[in-house]
């Protein structure tokens, strides 16, 4: 009981509140909160031009019916009104598609072909609605049979296939071949067609055809045939073409090898038949060689370069190998570079690394690390470098700096070369035999050339003094020559082999006039005091070359220096030739300090292992003839 009232109660609220809503619904004015949908859409800031603009005349004659329809008391209807006709409508709605839908599954369907109207052309008119009305009422429609639904499904699948293969979909054309056997066969049938038609077309002659037809490839798109451009049509069915595609001139291929070595192994071979050849049949030889002189005549000919000669592919092939070990030095000489600047910048980074451990743990320690050295201004970083005393060595018991700007490592690894421990050595042997004549002060290291890691060649000068006069080693080299009973040569200090007391030939160097006789007379008047005459002096040099070499070449392989050698044939007393033995020469002023000593022509071979001297004694014998005659 207490339930049930408390179920009505709740109702009669609900009613109150929804009477009290609609009342305040009432008065709201309609155009305020339903709005009608033909001014949405004019009034739409989206659809400007939905409708047209309608004359003025209308617009002044709906205005009227508005203002009219809005005195009305009857149109006067509040958002109650409004809601119920639309409510209303709605229902209506779905009763009429109701009825139409029962109506439908009553009566039978007709189907009406829309390619019905396919036969009418541009110029026939299509009857009104009335009129259409009016003869559908006379034709007496008759129902089309139904179709099963299998026979339709059937009909999509034909449908969809052509589709297919008119798109050359994968798998829908199932005429292609797919075995090889079928491929074969497709391609047998294609060559056999164009047999034909090349056939046909020749049989025909010079009877050309008035149309071409040209074949579309299945495989082009028909949008192509569209987007075709009628400016290359006559409507009059004649084709004309604007351009012509001649297509580039094809390259013959080369016959035979292109390598050297294969060229040279076809030419021998061709050699031998060819000698073979003219053992067995000398005719069929002769009309080998002939058919080959004609066949290289018309390969020079049409311009085509013909190799059959042995002695040039073997210089070409000589000089490819060449090219090839020339350029895998080469290669091998920067594998090397790479490596050692690789090894020199790991190392640089690992002492870089380790002088930052260092000054880190300096820091700690409260120590102040040195400054770097300021940099230079920008253009002026490239000073002089200073060369410092990388280490000491002891020579004749006295300890000798080695100076260089090579890192110390490097220093290092000079001192431990062979070639300068074995100099130090013959160094040590000389000054022992001269008794302490000579002081070296410092060894100065210049250049450091590595063959791979390892060194190959080191230059280094000695700065080496006399201890009397405190004058400076020569470094220089005069010669000459005299009487062939007797031969002068000079004894001079050679620091490089080391030797201090080196004999050899009088030499000279040129003083830029290009006068080789008169260089040669001045220096034999200052370094031995002997005045020789220019004529007096025989070039054997020119003697037995001629213009053919400019001299005798000492190192013809690391440089182009060369030697101008002469012979002098100058008599002279028995005391005069005494006193010579054992004479200081040479330039004071220069530092040069130089002795003479005399050897017999016979045994001057033995006396020195001097190139000069060996080159001049062989030359003189060869020409002894000749340069008496001159005498």
């Amino acid at each position: 009981m207490i339930q049930n009232q408390l179920i009505d109660s709740l109702s009669e609220r609900l009613e109150k509140d929804v009477q009290i809503f609609d009342n305040l619904l009432k008065l709201i004015p309609t155009k305020f909160y339903v709005m009608d949908k033909s001014e949405q859409i004019g009034d739409s800031k989206f659809q400007h031009n939905k409708r047209k603009k309608a004359p003025k005349q209308a617009i002044k004659e709906a205005t009227k019916k508005a203002k009219k329809a809005k005195l009305d008391p009857e149109n006067a209807k509040t958002v109650m009104d409004v809601q119920e006709e639309k409510a209303q409508q709605l229902k209506d709605e779905e009763e009429k598609k109701r009825s139409e839908e029962e109506e439908g599954e009553e009566g039978e369907s007709m189907e009406i072909d829309s390619n019905g109207f396919s036969g009418l052309d541009d110029g026939e008119s299509i009857a009104t609605e009335s009129t259409a009305t009016s003869t559908q009422e006379s034709v007496q429609l008759q129902p089309m049979e139904k179709s099963d639904i299998d026979q339709l499904r059937n009909r999509l699948h034909e449908r969809i296939n052509q589709l297919r293969q008119k798109r050359n979909a994968p798998g829908a054309n199932t005429t292609n071949p797919r075995s090889r056997d079928d491929i074969l066969a497709a391609r047998n049938k294609k060559k056999e067609d164009r047999k034909k038609a090349i056939k046909a077309q020749k049989e025909k002659g010079s009877k050309a055809p008035q149309e071409e037809l040209i074949q579309i490839d299945k495989k082009t798109n028909n949008t192509n045939n569209k987007q075709r451009s009628a400016d290359s049509i006559k409507m009059d069915g004649d084709v004309f073409f604007g351009k012509l595609n001649v297509g580039k001139e094809q390259q013959k291929k080369k016959k035979g090898p292109t390598d050297a070595k294969m060229q040279l192994k076809l030419v021998e071979a061709k050699k031998e038949k060819l000698e073979k050849l003219k053992h067995d049949d000398k005719s069929k030889a002769q009309e080998l060689l002939e058919k080959e002189e004609w066949n290289k005549v018309l390969s020079l000919a049409t311009g085509e370069k013909v190799k059959d000669d042995p002695k040039l592919l073997k210089k070409t092939i000589k000089r490819q190998e060449k090219q090839k070990t020339k350029s895998a030095q080469e290669w091998r000489k920067r594998t090397d570079k790479q490596k050692m600047d690789e090894k020199k910048a790991i190392k640089k980074r690992e002492e870089n690394i380790k002088a930052k451990i260092e000054e880190k743990k300096l820091k700690k320690k409260g120590i102040k690390a040195k400054p770097n050295k300021k940099k230079a201004r920008p253009g002026f970083e490239g000073g002089k470098r200073s060369k410092g005393v990388k280490a000491t060595v002891h020579i004749a018991n006295q300890s000798v700096p080695i100076c260089s700007l090579y890192s110390q490592e490097e220093v290092n690894k000079s001192l431990s070369f062979q070639p300068f421990k074995d100099w130090l050595v013959a160094f040590n042997k000389q000054e022992e035999s001269r008794q302490n004549e000579f002081d070296i002060k410092s060894i100065d290291i210049q250049s450091i050339d590595y063959f791979g890691d390892k060194i190959g060649f080191v230059k280094f000068k000695a700065n080496v003094q006399y201890k009397e006069t405190g004058k400076s080693a020569p470094g220089i080299v005069f010669m000459a020559k005299d009487q062939p009973d007797k031969v002068i040569l000079t004894l001079q200090p050679r620091i490089p082999v080391p030797h201090f007391a080196f004999p050899e030939l009088p030499a000279g160097m040129l003083d830029g006039s290009g006068n080789f006789t008169g260089t040669a007379a001045k220096e034999i008047e200052e370094e031995t005091g002997l005045v020789i005459k220019e004529e007096e002096l025989v070039d054997m040099t020119e003697l037995a070359y001629g213009d053919q070499w400019r001299g005798v070449y000492t190192s013809a392989g690391g440089s182009d220096e060369f030697l101008r050698l002469f012979t002098c044939i100058k008599h002279m007393k028995k005391s005069e030739i005494d006193e010579l033995e054992g004479k200081l020469t040479g330039l004071r002023d220069h530092g040069e300090s130089i002795t003479l000593k005399l050897v017999s022509f016979e045994d001057a071979w033995k006396a020195s292992p001097d190139a000069k001297l060996l080159s001049s004694l062989a030359l003189y014998q060869a020409l002894k003839d000749k340069v008496d005659k001159l005498k």
